[in-house]
């Protein structure tokens, strides 16, 4: 199934849980990005939990650190070379994949985890925590975290 985050189509209450990986939270504005929380929130049960995980930690980020460029095998012998890069001006990262002569080019809004609380806060969510790495146990999230995993929980 194929839906636009903005507009989900499922009736309310219907999941206990919301799993969203890879940084796959805020390539839209500001305003779709809360209308993305608000739809889940209507989705989910009260209770219900949400795992946003993100390889971009926006404390390494914003220090201008990046495992980049990025290389990853993939099947048939070709790789995927992600480039990426962070403007201060407007908070956001600007990338690229490229796989062979393909190129796709993205930017996404890069929010740090007082800016994250608030717009949970907005959409009906508390905030379990934040951490550094999905990995047992969950790691403190520090400058120095890889990854920022980010645990919301619907208020009843």
């Amino acid at each position: 199934m194929n839906a636009d985050l903005r507009a989900l189509p499922f009736r309310a209450s219907s999941f206990d849980l919301i799993i969203n990986l890879w940084t796959s939270f805020g390539f839209f504005d500001d305003d779709d990005n809360q209308q993305v929380l608000r739809q889940w929130a209507q989705v989910l049960r009260s209770g219900g939990r949400i795992l946003l995980h993100s390889d971009l930690n926006p404390r390494r980020v914003k220090q201008g650190i990046f495992d980049e460029p990025s290389v990853r095998d993939l099947t048939n012998s070709r790789t995927l070379t992600v480039i990426e890069r962070y403007c201060q001006e407007d908070g956001r990262v600007y990338g690229t994949w490229r796989v062979g002569d393909m190129t796709h080019s993205y930017k996404l809004l890069l929010y740090d985890e007082e800016r994250l609380a608030e717009m949970a806060t907005m959409a009906g969510f508390d905030v379990v925590g934040f951490w550094g790495s999905l990995d047992e146990p969950f790691l403190e999230l520090t400058d120095r975290s890889q990854e920022f995993i980010t645990v919301l929980r619907k208020r009843d």
